[in-house]
């Protein structure tokens, strides 16, 4: 049996929505981090930029997409605590997977 697939307005609704609340702009300070540093040891190889090409890894236009969400409303820069900001990243990753899906 096939899951129903959401709108995309209502995904992005919901992320909307993610992106306003409390201390949001930590989990995406979060999200470059882990979305944009590439580690390697003494030299980096080829191999080592290799792993900015999965999938998992959100592209600029996902980041300026959540950055510009969080900006619609009055922005919190309180810190959450890391268990909060977890939940806002791994809410984020469902939903935009969720968009892509829907696409």
């Amino acid at each position: 049996m096939r899951e129903a697939v959401r709108k995309e307005s209502e995904i992005f609704s919901e992320l909307a929505e993610i992106c306003a609340s409390l201390g949001y702009v930590h989990a995406i300070a979060s999200l470059c981090y882990q979305n944009d540093i590439i580690e390697y040891a003494d030299t980096l190889t080829p191999e080592d930029m290799l792993q900015q090409l999965s999938r998992d890894i959100l592209v600029r236009t996902e980041i300026s997409t959540l950055v510009g969400l969080a900006c619609k409303k009055q922005l919190n820069i309180d810190l959450p605590s890391p268990e909060v900001i977890r939940r806002y990243i791994d809410k984020t990753d469902s939903l935009l997977k969720e968009i892509h899906q829907s696409l």
